[in-house]
Parts: C-alpha cells; structure tokens; sequence
C-alpha cells in the first residue's frame, strides 16, 4: 500500500487470478467521488500499466511528482547561410572568340605593331583580306553541306556556304548605300555582304597507336608573342607570306597578294557554277 499527499490514491496489485495493478482515486477537495479520468491515467503510469495512447504515451515525464526541474540547456540562435555572390554572366565577345579560333590573313600596307605586342588587340575588320582556321569538319548551317561550298565567315564568326548566305542577306532590307543588312542567322548580329570574307580550311590530322608524331622547336625574341620555328629565323619580325596562306603560328600573317585567295573562291564558285548548269541541261 503507497499512501501520497495531495490527490492522494491508492494501489494495489492483485494476487488472485494474475490481475492487473488498479488505482483508487480518493475523494477530492469537494468531497466528490468515483475515479477521475486524469487520475486514473496517472495511476496507470505509476503502476505500469498501459496509458491511453499506445507506446507513445509511457514516456512520461514525471519531474512534477519530484518537484524537480532544469534550467534549459543554452544554445545559439542558428546561424544564417551567407548570401550566394552571383556570378557575372559575360556577354559573347566576338572578337575574343574570333582571336582564339582563326588566323587573319592582313594586308602588309597597315600598321601592325600594338597588335603584335598585345594579344588581345584585335585587328581592324577592314584589313582582313582572308581567314584561315584548323577544324576537324566544318558544317554550314543553312544548307548542311560538309564543307561549305566556297566557305565565307562573317565578322561575328560564323561560317556558311558563299551562296547561302548571299542568298539570305539579298532577302534583307537595303540602306542609302545599296548594302543589304540583315541578322545572322546564328548569333543575330546585324551583318552585310561588306562583312563577307574567304575562309581556307585546313583539317586536323588524326593520329592512331603507334603513329610516329613530328614536334617543332618554336622560339620568339622578347617582347614579341609571334613564335618562329627554330630554323625558320626571322626572330622578332612579323610573319609574311607569299602564296596567300597564313603563318601557322602566328594569329595574323602580312601578304601582298590578297587576291589569290579570292581567285581561289572565284574559281571554285565557277567550277560550281558549270556542274549546275550540266546537271539542268542533263535532267531537261
């Protein structure tokens, strides 16, 4: 028998047929009588039996019984996530894109020096005679023709077929001056037949397992960013060419023939020309 103070009740634990422990509320401060409900689930915490509630409800804190309690347990407020720095989102550069993909074939009648000491100078569109680039296939995205036939690049760096894009640009509107404008087609710049200019492609050699590979010994003298093979010589100077094709290491390459690369195209357009007209005649 536990006797406790206040709402005191009573327990007992049967012994007869293997009863469960019950409780006995006492009358309360009015004299009332019979079992409350808060009593008699209190009870059946004390004694082990199962409150209301499932297995959730044995864990019970019983620190009121004791009267005992703890100071709560100090913690810093959470810390907030710093701010996320957003990155920048550089416009397209057409002219970082077009001195890292190509080298120009210029006039040698300009004044070259400040490009050929600053990388990131670029040369004046208007002394570009011709293009040269290194790819391993080159598409035209009008027509999808590989290669492009008579292949022009734009001032934007875009490559088409000479047809197809003379095609699209006579469908644009035309200025005082007789130029026709229009959007490229790819990147939406604002483009004529004046921006036009004759590219040369040459294809990137495959190797396999077991090819032997050449390397070259390059130099260049100081305070230039134009290298030469090492037997080439012409250290420090600008690279010059005569047959109209552009240095393979140097981004621009002076000529005094820029029409041969233009003679190049003409003739091609011509050959083109001659194969369309056999084949009409053929299928009239």
């Amino acid at each position: 028998m536990t006797a406790l103070n206040g709402n005191s009740f009573l327990t007992s634990q049967g012994r007869g047929n293997g009863a469960s422990s019950r409780a006995m509320a006492t009358p309360g401060k009015n004299g009332g009588g019979g079992t409350g409900a808060s009593n008699s689930w209190q009870s059946g915490a004390i004694t082990g039996g199962a409150p209301p509630g499932g297995r959730r409800g044995q864990m019970l804190n019983a620190n009121y019984l004791l009267n005992f309690q703890y100071d709560p347990i100090p913690r810093p407020p959470p810390r907030a996530p710093p701010p996320r720095r957003q990155r920048r989102i550089q416009p397209y550069n057409k002219e970082l894109f077009l001195q890292a993909n190509f080298r120009f074939l210029v006039s040698d009648l300009g004044d070259y020096m400040l490009n050929a000491s600053d990388p990131d100078k670029m040369l004046q569109w208007e002394d570009v005679a011709a293009v040269n680039v290194t790819a391993p296939e080159v598409q035209c995205p009008i027509c999808l023709d590989s290669p492009p036939l008579c292949p022009q690049i734009t001032s934007c760096g875009h490559m088409f077929c000479f047809p197809c894009i003379l095609r699209y640009l006579m469908a644009g509107e035309e200025d005082l001056r007789g130029d026709h404008w229009k959007k490229c087609p790819l990147c939406f710049a604002m483009i004529s037949c004046k921006d036009l200019r004759t590219l040369s492609i040459d294809p990137v050699q495959e190797y396999h397992v077991g090819d032997r590979v050449r390397f070259n010994l390059l130099t260049r003298a100081k305070g230039s960013i134009i290298p030469f093979g090492r037997r080439e010589g012409g250290l420090g100077a600008l690279a010059y060419s005569k047959d109209g094709r552009c240095h393979l290491y140097s981004k621009f390459t002076l000529t005094s023939n820029a029409e041969q690369t233009t003679d190049k195209a003409v003739a091609e357009l011509m050959a083109w020309s001659a194969r369309v007209e056999v084949c009409c005649v053929e299928s009239c």
